[in-house]
């Protein structure tokens, strides 16, 4: 059994949270982390070499959902639970009527709920271009180079497997103007250049539509799902997007996220640098950076931390004070399964990342700790009360 004295404890708590810890050191720790700790653990009076630990954990949790962790980092969620438990892998600090699961990725040979969640890359860069003819290119299976010639644009794809549009003509009338749009399946997103240097992530489930190369005075695409756009600077060219129910974005040249799938309640738009114009019908609003439109049948806007927004863009589901339909509505899209739910919706709001590299199972496993409980059959997820 591995035993550690509270000054070791301390040492190796702040190399971790640096990421400093050498190969030997990170043995240690997950030597004492991981083993059957004897006895009961009293957390309320916080008088254990390991509740000194959490504390430090804490910080990191702290700075961690300022910034979203990078996957080599901790899976950290805040679940609201009413007592403690005793988690042989995983470490638990009671904050109030909070309660923290700060799991290291340390041994991927564990088993059960604290088992590390990285369970290697998969290959999520997919979509499928479906060009002005009608005719449909599978771009995972698509070698690099040149996919397409569509009159003056031709389209390539990259080194790094994205899509990238070239426009060899200018000023054409806007008559000439050829779509293409690209829709991406469950479980993968993709990135793709406009001929305007426009770049945009597209998440799962999702598609966008837009011309080949901008004529005319502006230039607009359509969004159904979600997308992060970094819009390439044009004062004589506005950027419109165009989402359903009449709503749309408008901009010069920014980077902001829109979430508009159509399973959900509302429209977010997120701005993250610039500004843009939100319009619904005959309303509009201006929002700043750090800002986030909810478009309804009216536009309310919040200030929030703009990063989560685009956590799924760096491999991150992202939790913030979600309740269990929003969860649950991420992960089936994700994931392609059916939602349901027997009994009554738990009523747990979680704050958190989940690294979307996770298999479903693991996934699961970790919303269970926080008293969702579910059970899997087929292609179908039914959340147990």
């Amino acid at each position: 059994m591995q035993h550690l004295t509270e000054k070791e404890l301390q040492e190796l708590s702040d190399k971790w949270l640096s990421g400093d810890l050498s190969c030997e050191e990170r043995v240690k720790l997950d030597k004492w982390y991981n083993q059957e700790l004897p006895g009961a653990i009293n957390w309320e009076n916080g008088d254990n070499n390991e509740f000194e630990l959490g504390e430090r954990l804490f910080e990191g949790i702290q700075k961690a959902q300022k910034e979203p962790p990078v996957r080599h980092r901790p899976f950290i969620i805040k679940i609201g639970l009413s007592h403690t438990r005793k988690l042989a892998a995983a470490l638990v600090l009671l904050t109030g009527a909070a309660l923290f699961y700060y799991l290291l990725p340390f041994n991927k040979s564990n088993t059960g709920v604290g088992q590390a969640i990285l369970s290697g890359t998969k290959n999520t860069n997919k979509a499928i271009l479906t060009l002005a003819d009608g005719s449909t290119v599978i771009l995972d299976k698509t070698r690099k180079g040149l996919v397409a010639k569509q009159r003056n644009t031709q389209v390539n794809k990259t080194g790094n497997g994205s899509l990238s549009y070239h426009s060899t003509v200018t000023g054409m009338a806007t008559s000439d103007m050829q779509y293409n749009s690209i829709a991406t399946p469950v479980g993968s997103q993709y990135e793709v250049t406009l001929a305007d240097g426009t770049k945009v992530w597209l998440n799962a489930l999702s598609s966008l539509k837009y011309p080949t190369a901008f004529n005319g005075a502006d230039r607009v695409v359509e969004l159904t799902g979600e997308a992060y756009f970094e819009v390439a600077k044009n004062k004589h060219k506005p950027f419109k997007v165009i989402l359903a129910d009449h709503a749309s974005i408008e901009v010069l040249g920014t980077h902001f996220n829109i979430m508009a799938y159509q399973d959900e309640t509302n429209i977010n738009a997120t701005l993250l640098e610039g500004s843009i114009k939100v319009k619904k019908g005959a309303v509009d609003q201006m929002i700043i950076p750090g800002e986030q439109a909810e478009i309804t049948d009216q536009i309310k806007v919040s200030a929030v931390d703009a990063q989560k927004s685009i956590a799924w863009k760096n491999g991150l589901f992202s939790f913030d004070r979600s309740d269990t339909k929003t969860i649950m509505r991420q992960i089936g899209r994700w994931y392609g399964v059916e939602i349901a739910y027997q009994g009554k919706i738990p009523a747990n709001q979680l704050t958190g990342y989940i690294a979307r590299s996770s298999n479903l199972t693991e996934v699961l496993k970790m919303l269970e700790i926080s008293g969702v409980k579910s059970s899997i059959k087929e292609n179908k997820v039914t959340i147990i009360n």
